[in-house]
């Protein structure tokens, strides 16, 4: 029998700090410069830019392997992650650090079932500390066997090299994107349609903006891979597929017209997640607003697009060796 215990018996509950108080700057300029965290529906979304750990107070900053709630936002409060990297929260965010030992494994368990207590929280009824730290979840000694059986990887932390490469915005243009990609739709799966044909080792793409919009793994494949998807049904959630995929409806494709890669890709999917305050669901992102779309990208001397520094730059980045 499943024995449930208050998150507080295994979590101590830090608030973040308020962005007034701080500088954060859009990209980590030296090794003390730390992700500022914000709340999100996404993980890679969260990070709000960066801020030097050294004018923070320590017990603001976080290791690796804390996880982090988001306490505020309509489509974003109560999602809840397990950082890969040290961190400090704003204020619309809570740090769960462990009372108790805890393997990486327990703790993802333990964010699945913060998250899956959403319906719990409302942008009137916030997850704030006390809701949270009275909220059940089971104890370690009734987490399910699979749990541990889970493969998880080790990151690296490493870059892929050592150059220190800022952000020069004087040399960014806009871009319209019919200029920059082929725009299309993907074909449409039903899942009673992948269900037939079994589980396999190609994602199926939705319009969910979490886990790069990917809801399970099939035998199926209708799209070729190495392209962006964008979720055109509800706030324009852009993903690099590196894979061959299916997808469902409302799964927009991007073709770059110029030879992409995974490190472009992170590039472009981060200034296109940028945009997606422009779409809602009164004003969906469809094919014809992407294609007149703008975005800003560094560009040559020439004025073109500087996809050798795009893809440079996230090489410079923290565990891009983990790409």
């Amino acid at each position: 029998m499943m024995h449930l215990v208050e998150i507080n018996e295994y979590f101590h509950i830090h608030n973040g700090v308020t962005k007034s108080s701080i500088i954060v700057e859009a990209s980590q300029i030296n090794e003390h410069y730390v992700p500022y965290i914000r709340p999100s529906q996404s993980y890679e979304n969260s990070v709000d830019g960066y801020i030097d750990k050294r004018n923070i107070k320590n017990n603001k900053i976080f290791p690796p392997y804390t996880i982090y709630i988001s306490t505020d936002g309509e489509g974003s409060h109560s999602y809840s992650y397990l950082s890969s990297f040290e961190f400090v929260p704003n204020s619309n965010v809570i740090a769960l650090v462990e009372k108790i030992p805890l393997k990486v494994e327990e703790k993802l368990f333990y964010v699945h079932c913060i998250t899956n207590n959403r319906f719990k929280f409302s942008y009137s009824r916030k997850p704030k500390e006390k809701r949270i730290s009275s909220l059940l979840i089971p104890s370690k000694d009734s987490i399910p066997s699979f749990v541990y059986k889970q493969k998880i990887e080790n990151v690296s932390k490493h870059a892929l090299c050592d150059d220190k490469i800022e952000l020069n915005k004087e040399m960014w243009k806009e871009f319209i994107l019919e200029i920059l990609f082929d725009i299309s739709g993907t074909k449409t799966t039903k899942l009673n349609i992948l269900e037939k044909n079994g589980k396999g080792k190609y994602p199926y793409i939705t319009t969910k903006a979490k886990n790069n919009g990917c809801d399970g793994f099939y035998n199926l494949r209708t799209e070729s891979g190495n392209v962006i998807t964008i979720d055109s049904a509800v706030i324009g959630y852009a993903s690099y597929q590196l894979e061959d995929f299916s997808a469902s409806d409302h799964v927009e494709k991007l073709t770059l017209r110029h030879t992409l890669n995974k490190y472009i890709a992170m590039f472009l999917t981060t200034i296109l997640n940028k945009e997606q305050y422009r779409f809602h669901y009164g004003r969906k992102a469809s094919q014809d607003r992407l294609k007149n779309l703008s975005i800003k990208l560094p560009t040559t001397a020439q004025g073109l697009p500087d996809w050798e520094f795009m893809e440079n730059y996230i090489k410079s980045l923290p565990y891009s060796a983990s790409l």
